[in-house]
């Protein structure tokens, strides 16, 4: 008798690469970097747009679903409106 029983990836075996899941939250309009760490997926947007479209609850909760579509437990979302100059001030600046 066959049984059907769904698959998971094990912790640390990630079936797509950190290229492939950003890519799908720029198709959900939230284009940025993307780190993995484990079970957690960080995605770091720094463009403006995308920055205002994560304000938007549910778009927020599809770009959740699409992390733990491709095995990842959590995601943080990092917003970095100043990312293009992260290096620390000078004194007197």
């Amino acid at each position: 008798i066959p049984i059907g029983l769904p698959q998971r990836a094990r912790p640390g075996d990630r079936g797509v690469t950190t290229h492939a899941l950003a890519a799908g939250f720029a198709a959900l309009g939230l284009a940025g970097t993307v780190e993995a760490h484990g079970s957690l997926a960080i995605l770091t947007v720094s463009n403006a747009t995308s920055i205002a479209a994560a304000r938007n609850a549910d778009l927020r909760a599809s770009a959740v679903a699409l992390a733990a579509r491709h095995g990842y437990a959590a995601l943080a979302l990092e917003l970095a409106p100043n990312a293009a100059d992260d290096r620390a001030p000078l004194p007197g600046s």
